[in-house]
């Protein structure tokens, strides 16, 4: 027995040394822990040395049975269809980033980058997050910067967030939900990440917003101001307060047409944010800020349950200067943040209000009204069913993902993954209340009031509470009514006794008269308990209503409301008497809807400074506008201005030989259906504010169905177009367009078709597209100094039966856009039909397809660089050895020995209107002046740097 006993004792150290050895190393890394993260640096955890040790044991017991199961587990990842991104470090940059956190881990250090399988590319990889959870444990986050010429998924820099909530899903889907409601927010995807091949687990992969994001978005690059002093230091000394100086703001994204210092949007927007308890300040917030956005951003708050958007951090807004509107991003968002999954009982508030800012805006009721609309739009076309099940899905294919990860930490805590997939599926099942709960608070609308009273035989007084408005009232009378009919509501606010004016807002129809005007109830504001922000509450609004008909002594027999979009309109209860409270701060209470005027210009105008007619604008035959030097027009209604080939309409100097005048313009919705005929613009610029910009002498800004028929557009002076359309639908017939100074039409953003035009010495490109979707069809481009037409970011064109002649370059695609031009000619031209890749947030090169057209006399017909594709048949080229290279694909029917002759364009030419409109010194097609050939893309050096400005 004590032979066995001394056998047993020889042999336990094959038992008690990995014992020992784990122990040490749990020791070992338990002290580290602590000292690091419990007694160098503050931490919210608390991190005492017993609660270090727990972690670090709980820790060690996961990733033994993660290693346990590892057998096929890259497999069952796959089958999940999660990307897998795996990141690559050298030991020694390790090192480097971990010697001393959190300092230590925002360089940058060498690295790769590779997602299932794919080569591996080079990247600059580093931590991110100002908080402990970011940095402190087992699973870092991480930034990653790619190199400009290989973007991963059209991102230059993105982030792998390691989730500080047990839920794990709350940013990634509080960010897709903002993409359901079509709100400015960075990509993000559920990703699991491996280091150096060991698996880190889940992780959120997010864009870092740049201007990368703001084109994602279809919107034009501007300004994005970033307000958050969370977690670096206060500003200066002073106030931790975001939104009390413009200093502590920041620029994520510029706008390089101004002075990259600049501020003026930001500081117009503080100083109406600071007024807004007055009326100036109100209506200031109503007219910089994108209404419908704004309104997104805050029903968004409502839906994420969020609280991380406050006085010091988290607000990022994007300002448009073709707009001229700011915009709310989304960013951080922290939805649905609940300290404890297994509760079933939350407050599920129905509205957010954690920040002045919040105050500010839910105070408005143009905001209030935009927020209703939202919520309405957003159930009403299903998005929240088709965004639950989205989440479901997510969640489903998550499970695996998560009992694969024994990196999860929360509250300086380890987590068991069985808690954690319950987390995720609870979630989903809060979200669901959620949306159900504010849905019925918001457009059901439970606990509405509608009442009224009489006051006389011609006015009511209505009130209102809940926070549903009053979309929709029907005043029913006993006889029918005669016409017209002139209403007008009165309400008493901050600002005093608003009257206002919404007849034009009015329909008569029989006994009936139908009110369409937003009537919000009484925003009041009072305090939460502290931490938790201030609370709104909808009390009684009252508004008096005052109809004016021709009919005496109509007897108003009943009133309809229809409280809520998609609700029905429901009797209103009438009772003897109503008070009649005061909105405040409230101001700018009701909408004014007038009938609209009508501005008509006749004969000679002059136009000096800068002129904005609001209403709509008609142009008769024959009249003159004439410009002073710098000199402006802005019309924001529709624009009638359709001259005769007898009589054109002449948009010019007041004198000649003056200064240049500035630009004619047309912008917003209420221009849309604006049209232009016989119209001939000459010699004007542009106009530049802080503000705003409107870079050519004819801008269209944010107009949607635009004719521009017979109109002549010649010799523009310093700014970069001569034409310029930008988040815009135009036509273009039978126009020409002579002697531009930089680009003749340039195209941004918008939908453009061009027929029967001619484009005739365009300083740079005849037709300049960036994100656009272009026709292009029987139409001349005779000596353009750079392009015919310039194809680029991300466009769309098709060309059909025109020519070009003699153009540095007759047609250039770039940046992951196509061509296709069919039954061309291309003659003269330096290089005829391009291919390159010029701007790198786009990742990659153009392509262009081309039928039955013809190449002849140019010094090169085809080249395209090593991103982009050039595909060619049924064509004649007639240097066709020097063009069949690698990215160019040349069809066995394309030869130089049988030349094809393209439809010439057919253009709608008349001598009486040339002579009409005067000489504009056009030299006929068969004596345009040949271009120097000789450099690949034509332009100098200094031009191209221009352009490129």
């Amino acid at each position: 027995m004590k032979s066995h006993i001394r056998r047993l004792w020889r042999l336990s150290w094959i038992v008690t040394l990995p014992v020992t050895l784990v122990f040490f190393l749990w020791f070992q890394r338990t002290y580290e822990r602590y000292e690091n993260f419990g007694l160098r640096q503050f931490t919210p955890d608390q991190l005492t040395l017993r609660r270090s040790g727990q972690l670090e044991l709980d820790h060690m017991a996961a990733s033994l049975q993660v290693e346990a199961n590892a057998l096929g587990l890259a497999e069952r990842l796959q089958r999940t269809g999660l990307r897998t991104v795996s990141l690559f470090v050298k030991e020694g940059n390790l090192q480097q980033l971990n010697s001393d956190l959190p300092v230590s881990g925002a360089e940058y250090v060498d690295g790769g980058l590779s997602t299932d399988g794919s080569a591996v590319q080079e990247v600059d990889v580093r931590y991110r997050g100002d908080s402990v959870y970011h940095w402190a444990y087992w699973k870092k986050s991480w930034r990653v910067k790619t190199k400009k010429d290989e973007l991963f998924m059209g991102m230059r820099k993105f982030n792998l967030i390691a989730t500080r909530s047990k839920n794990l899903l709350n940013n990634h889907l509080a960010y897709r939900l903002a993409n359901h409601m079509g709100l400015i927010s960075p990509y993000s995807e559920v990703v699991n990440v491996v280091l150096n091949g060991k698996l880190l687990g889940v992780y959120i992969l997010t864009e870092q917003l740049d201007e990368s994001t703001i084109r994602r978005h279809d919107k034009m690059p501007g300004d994005v101001y970033s307000g958050d002093i969370a977690g670096r230091d206060r500003y200066k000394g002073h106030s931790v307060d975001i939104f009390d100086q413009p200093g502590a703001w920041t620029k994520v994204a510029v706008n390089n047409h101004f002075d990259l210092a600049a501020l003026d949007p930001l500081e117009e927007f503080l100083f109406y944010f600071h007024n807004a308890h007055r009326s100036e300040g109100q209506a200031g917030l109503s007219e910089l800020l994108d209404a419908d956005a704004v309104g997104r951003y805050l029903a968004c708050d409502i839906l994420f349950q969020t609280y991380h958007a406050d006085n010091s951090h988290n607000w990022r807004f994007y300002y448009d200067p073709w707009k001229t509107k700011l915009e709310p991003v989304i960013w951080d968002p922290m939805g649905w943040m609940q300290p404890n999954y297994k509760r079933t009982r939350f407050r599920r508030a129905p509205d957010i209000l954690m920040s002045d800012m919040h105050v500010a805006l839910l105070s408005n009721p143009d905001f209030l009204r935009a927020r209703h609309r939202a919520l309405a739009e957003f159930f009403d076309s299903g998005k929240d069913k088709l965004f639950l099940t989205e989440a479901r899905n997510l969640v489903e294919r998550m499970e695996l993902a998560i009992e694969a990860d024994p990196n999860f930490v929360f509250l300086g805590e380890h987590l068991d993954p069985q808690d954690t997939v319950e987390a995720t599926s609870f979630l989903v099942e809060f979200i669901e209340s959620v949306f159900a709960e504010i849905h019925r608070v918001h457009l059901v609308c439970p606990n509405a009031v509608t009442q009224y009273a009489r006051l006389d035989e011609n006015t009511i007084r209505l009130n209102v509470s809940g926070r549903g408005p009053v979309n929709d009232l029907e005043l029913t009378y006993d006889v029918p009514l005669q016409g017209p009919v002139e209403v007008s509501i009165s309400c008493y606010s901050a600002a005093g006794e608003e009257i206002v004016d919404v007849s034009g807002a009015t329909t008569l129809s029989g006994t009936t008269v139908r009110i369409k005007s937003d009537l919000v109830a009484r925003p009041e504001i009072g305090a939460l308990p502290a931490g938790r922000g201030t609370k709104l509450r909808m009390a009684t609004g009252s508004y008096d209503i005052n109809v004016k008909t021709k009919t005496q002594n109509a007897r108003l027999l009943h009133v309809q409301a229809r409280r809520g979009l998609g609700n029905p309109m429901r009797m209103t209860n009438e009772v003897k008497r109503l008070q009649k409270p005061m909105f405040w701060p409230t101001v700018n209470v009701v909408n004014p809807a007038p009938i609209q005027s009508t501005t008509t210009y006749s004969a000679d105008v002059v136009i000096a400074g800068n002129r904005v007619i609001e209403n709509d604008l008609v142009i008769e035959p024959g009249t003159r506008l004439l410009f002073e030097p710098g000199a402006n027009l802005l019309v924001k209604g529709r624009v009638s201005a359709k001259g005769t080939r007898a009589n054109p309409i002449h948009f010019g100097p007041l004198q000649e030989g003056q200064d240049p005048w500035g630009t004619f313009a047309i912008k917003g919705p209420d221009a849309d259906g604006s049209h232009f005929a016989h119209c001939h613009f000459r010699e004007g610029s542009g106009w530049k504010e802080p503000l705003a910009e409107y870079s050519a002498m004819f801008s269209i800004h944010h107009v949607q169905a635009v004719r521009v028929e017979h109109c002549t557009f010649q010799d523009s002076r310093i700014v970069d177009d001569m034409v310029h359309g930008v988040y815009s639908e135009v036509v273009f017939r039978n126009c020409r367009f002579v002697r531009s100074l930089f680009d003749a039409l340039d195209m941004d953003i918008s939908t453009v078709e061009v027929v029967g035009c001619e484009f005739i010495e365009s300083g740079n490109d005849a037709v300049d597209l960036m994100t656009a979707r272009a026709k292009v069809h029987t139409t001349q481009f005779l000596s353009s100094v750079d392009k015919g037409i310039s194809v680029g970011e991300d466009s769309a064109l098709l060309v059909q039966d025109t020519l070009f002649e003699s153009c540095e370059i007759a047609v250039q695609t770039k940046d992951r856009s196509t061509a296709t031009l069919i039954n061309c000619d291309l003659l003269n031209c330096n290089l005829g039909v391009d291919g390159i890749r010029k701007n790198w947030r786009y990742g990659g090169g153009g392509e262009a397809f081309i039928y039955k057209s013809n190449f002849s006399g140019c010094n090169l017909s085809l080249g395209a660089d090593s991103s982009s594709r050039l595909f060619v048949r049924d064509s004649y080229i007639d240097d066709i050895d020097s063009v069949k290279r690698k990215r160019v694909d040349v069809g066995e029917n394309v030869d130089s020995l049988t030349p094809y002759t393209a439809a010439q364009p057919k253009l709608e030419r008349d001598e009486r209107e040339l002579d009409a409109l005067g000489d504009i010194g056009v030299v006929g097609r068969g004596t345009v002046r040949p271009r120097k050939r000789g450099s690949r893309y034509g332009a100098s050096a200094a031009k191209r740097a221009r352009k490129d400005s």
